[in-house]
């Protein structure tokens, strides 16, 4: 990782997991899939990683660095620049394909504001 990309006031973790390493501001949240849902089985990463293509999608939007071959679900396929390019993005991940929990969205969010996150977000597929 880059430290001279890390903002200044940064206090998270970086989590790594399946297809994911922890060289991005990135975590996940399974606890409330795995309280509700039979064992993990079906949730395509275990890891902070996005499956649909929608944060590949998104990011660059918001922070507009230039990304290539890039679509979600096979629409607007193409590259994608946007946004603000010297911000940063934190993903904090609570949606599984069954759902999103209130547990894990709720320990995002204190994550976020403890981790010295300025504006929050939220979206849900």
């Amino acid at each position: 990782m880059d430290n001279a990309l890390v903002p200044t006031g940064w206090n998270g973790q970086y989590q790594s997991g399946e297809a994911f390493n922890a060289s991005s501001c990135n975590r996940y949240y399974l606890s409330g899939y795995e309280a509700e849902e039979d064992p993990i089985t079906s949730v395509s990463f275990k890891s902070p990683r996005d499956s649909s293509g929608h944060g590949s999608h998104t990011a660059p939007t918001a922070a507009g660095r230039y990304v290539t071959n890039r679509n979600y679900k096979g629409l607007a396929a193409g590259g994608a620049r946007e946004g603000a390019p010297m911000a940063r993005i934190a993903v904090y991940k609570t949606c599984w394909d069954s759902g999103c929990y209130d547990v894990g969205l709720l320990a995002a969010f204190d994550d976020a504001i403890r981790d010295g996150i300025y504006i929050l977000s939220v979206l849900r597929l």
